[in-house]
């Protein structure tokens, strides 16, 4: 397999609001703002709209330092009202979610807006596509790029785009999936082998310069900056298989989203007091591997025919203890719409304007990557960065 630098497709919501939480809050004396005119709400004041850009601007330049060297294609993905929650209503689809009141959210979107902005001007894909979550625009880039022969990189600590790693056969090409807050790396099997295999074995095979194949010299260079990215920041390389992961997900819920497991039943404990039993994460392997036992592999596809749906419905209630095994197939088939980032799930119309607008995108080859390696780089010229950079103390930062 010829190695191909890479494209980073980022989880941007993920990004911007993970930043947005950590930030420290102001402790404001008991009853302030109650009897003035004070908006006491946080990132209602312009320092604290500063303080955000700038958080903003360092964290992601920090990360492009670090995978400068191995892409050459930056895709930043952003949310907007999801078709889930107008297909299933019922399902409450991450309803247990409530914008905290606390928080100023206009400023909080005018920083946002202004920000990605910054990286557009600087050759950053920005996708956004109404109906879309940014993990629909993350599977469609994945998958449009692999098609391609390109191989895409997810930047996100949402572990459901785990279930993007993969290895496309017919394309020599692959998803993989970097956690850069938990420092690991999610690869499909075979990686590992392939990354420390050089495609040109003997070097001396070529007589001279003019013989060599450069697009295996290519590889090995790509190659050689990927393991330097693994190596310099310490990412733990796990293997996986996505398919299975991501049926465990399916079958356990996601209580982040307000997916309830497949089997969800209300119990009085021993105190008396109400519990949930539901099918926990070992429960979960344990019905992938008696279906595994009986079939040698598991796969995505099996989600989709009543016969197979039936056998893990059954499987579930063995492994639960449950005398009937067909109430589990509603909760099955929804989770699996809800979960699942498949051309099966995802409505057509919707996955038709994703891949259209991915197509025009993907032609763009304006990035400046050195000008977003560093937090004044993206500023340069804005009202968020301090005055020493632009009254010409050290000199304007170079632009390319």
């Amino acid at each position: 397999m010829a190695a191909k630098n890479h494209t980073l497709v980022i989880d941007g919501t993920y990004f911007i609001y993970s930043r947005l939480f950590v930030l420290p809050r102001q402790k404001m004396p008991t009853g302030f703002g109650e009897s003035v005119d004070v908006d006491s709400r946080f990132m209602s004041t312009e320092n604290e709209m500063s303080i955000f850009m700038r958080k903003l601007a360092i964290d992601f330049a920090s990360e492009m330092r670090k995978i400068k060297n191995i892409t050459s294609r930056i895709v930043f993905t952003l949310d907007s009202k999801s078709w889930r929650k107008d297909l299933f209503p019922t399902a409450e689809y991450k309803a247990n979610r409530e914008q905290d009141s606390k928080i100023h959210w206009d400023n909080v979107r005018k920083v946002v807006d202004d920000f990605i902005k910054l990286i557009a001007e600087q050759g950053v894909i920005l996708n956004r596509v109404q109906g879309a979550e940014g993990d629909d625009l993350v599977y469609a880039w994945a998958t449009y790029l692999n098609n391609n022969g390109e191989n895409c990189i997810i930047w996100s600590g949402d572990t459901d785009l785990m279930q993007l790693v993969n290895y496309n056969k017919s394309t020599n090409s692959y998803t993989i999936w970097y956690d850069n807050t938990r420092t690991r790396l999610s690869v499909y099997p075979g990686f590992n082998k392939y990354l420390n295999q050089d495609d040109v074995n003997k070097k001396d095979e070529f007589e001279d310069i003019f013989n060599t194949d450069t697009v295996f010299l290519i590889s090995n260079q790509v190659k050689e900056e990927l393991k330097y990215f693994i190596n310099s920041n310490g990412l733990a390389v796990t293997e996986t298989f996505c398919d299975e992961y991501v049926f465990t997900k399916i079958l356990t819920g996601d209580r982040s989203d307000n997916i309830k497991s497949v089997y969800s039943v209300e119990k009085i404990g021993k105190t008396g007091k109400p519990r949930t039993s539901r099918i926990s994460d070992e429960k979960a392997k344990n019905i992938l591997e008696i279906f595994k036992s009986r079939h040698n592999r598991f796969s995505s596809m099996y989600l989709f025919e009543e016969s197979y749906k039936i056998e893990i419905c059954k499987i579930i209630a063995s492994e639960m203890k449950c005398p009937e095994f067909k109430q589990f197939l509603p909760n099955l088939e929804l989770n699996t719409n809800l979960i699942l980032l498949h051309t099966s799930t995802i409505p057509e119309t919707l996955q038709n304007i994703m891949f259209a607008e991915i197509e025009k995108l993907h032609e763009n080859k304006d990035l400046k990557i050195a000008n977003i390696v560093s937090k004044e780089g993206i500023l340069y010229g804005t009202k968020y960065i301090s005055t020493e950079h632009q009254s010409g103390n050290q000199g304007p930062v170079k632009l390319f």
